[in-house]
């Protein structure tokens, strides 16, 4: 929904829906060391995520105007469905740390769980912010070039 809601487009909702959806498992299965992780021994998974991207991408785009006017309950649908799937998945990642032979340690059955269940989302958040810091620092040095060019032209008229 974040990736819709911006208006990023197909590719880049699918993109951040793998993230989103498969990056808490592939964190976990690496520190677990599982490898490969388990999305790229298993295409479904990623084909599950791609194809629930899909959907809430042409629903979103068809609908837009019914999803502004009911954006806040639509919100709170999302949230309930947010709840169940992270309770799911902090489940389904300590199992599986348990599994992999961790069942007497509780901090890590408990940590496998929780990157599970989460640690999608951050990736995603940490993506965006990353992206929103690049271009800040993209624009510094264009200001730093633009004011070196300036000093140049100043103290040396023939080397501009």
């Amino acid at each position: 929904m974040v990736a819709v809601d911006r208006g990023t487009d197909i590719f880049g909702v699918l993109l951040m829906a793998v993230f989103t959806a498969l990056g808490g498992g592939t964190l976990r299965d690496v520190l677990i060391g599982y490898f490969p992780p388990r999305m790229f021994t298993n295409f479904h998974y990623v084909l599950l995520a791609c194809l629930c991207a899909l959907v809430v991408f042409v629903i979103a785009r068809v609908y837009k105007e019914r999803y502004v006017a009911r954006e806040k309950m639509i919100e709170q649908i999302n949230n309930v469905f947010d709840a169940v799937g992270l309770g799911v998945f902090a489940v389904s990642g300590a199992r599986i740390g348990m599994e992999a032979g961790f069942a007497d340690n509780m901090f890590l059955t408990t940590f496998l769980g929780a990157t599970t269940a989460i640690g999608g989302g951050m990736l995603r958040d940490e993506r965006k912010r990353l992206r929103k810091r690049r271009a800040r620092i993209h624009l510094e040095h264009v200001r730093l070039r633009v004011t070196v060019r300036r000093h140049q032209r100043q103290f040396h008229p023939r080397a501009a």
